[in-house]
């Protein structure tokens, strides 16, 4: 009976750290490909906007697009500074800003570890008002 619950409780652990692997918040961005983060926004107020991930961990090694993509209501849309960085200095980091009304992309360089605070602005078709939400990346030293 002992042996039956550990290989269960080995089975359960082996999924977790499967599924562990196929969240970009939990493994990180560290292929070539893009790195997405979704932007669920169901209304204007910070608890109805979330971003999938909230932490978006960026391996060591990895270089390239950071692709933000709205799961909104229709004409929902990101304004004019749709991801916009806190820290000036970390505009040395990100550079090649490419906005959509539904996708916003930085391409990380990947140099500077460590947190890089930043703003999701998204525009309310209903208001034409501003709403804001604030995530993060994490540059990790580590791969």
């Amino acid at each position: 009976m002992k042996r039956i619950a550990v290989l269960a409780a080995a089975s359960l652990l082996a999924a977790s750290c499967a599924s562990l692997r196929n969240d970009p918040g939990a493994e990180g961005c560290s292929s070539k490909d893009s790195c997405v983060v979704t932007v669920v926004v169901r209304g204007c107020s910070a608890r109805n906007i979330v971003a999938k991930p909230e932490v978006l961990h960026v391996r060591k090694g990895y270089s390239g697009d950071i692709e933000w993509r709205l799961d909104a209501p229709p004409k929902w849309e990101f304004a004019e500074n749709g991801i916009e960085f806190k820290d000036p200095g970390s505009l040395r980091e990100f550079g090649e800003k490419k906005k959509g009304a539904r996708d916003f992309r930085w391409f990380d360089k990947n140099t500077k570890p460590g947190p890089h605070q930043y703003n999701i602005n998204v525009v309310s078709p209903e208001t034409g008002k501003t709403c804001t939400l604030d995530p993060t990346i994490m540059n990790d030293d580590h791969p």
